[in-house]
């Protein structure tokens, strides 16, 4: 006849508790998702060309800087991004989108002379 105490069912209870705990939290933590206003998410598409969409229009743009702002050097939640175009345009709230990466919508302020962009991100 097995015996089983209290005891020995309480100490047994944290062990599996934890063995089923900490995969599933690993296997969570590995899928969590990119912050999509990262500076380090937008520094790699650097020179790429992204798909510049308005509620009135859509058009190619080219990612050329991520620039810091001033007093945040190397900052990866202060910084504005760079844009060019051939296609002129105004300032508007667009979604920024290529393949394989998902679309992030950004306000754009146009340049003097119309073909250049900035969208400022500057998170505290």
């Amino acid at each position: 006849m097995v015996v089983i105490s209290r005891r020995r069912v309480l100490q047994s209870v944290p062990v599996s508790v934890a063995a089923v705990a900490l995969p599933s939290g690993t296997a969570l933590a590995a899928k969590a998702p990119t912050d999509p206003l990262s500076r380090s998410r937008w520094t790699p598409y650097v020179g790429s060309t992204f798909s510049a969409k308005s509620s009135t229009s859509t058009w190619s743009v080219r990612l050329a800087a991520v620039d810091d702002l001033p007093g945040s050097p190397g900052s990866d939640r202060r910084y504005a991004l760079r844009l060019t175009s051939a296609a002129a345009g105004r300032e508007s709230t667009v979604s920024l989108s290529r393949a394989g990466f998902a679309a992030t919508t950004l306000h754009l302020v146009p340049g003097s002379n119309g073909t250049t962009w900035t969208a400022v991100v500057n998170r505290l």
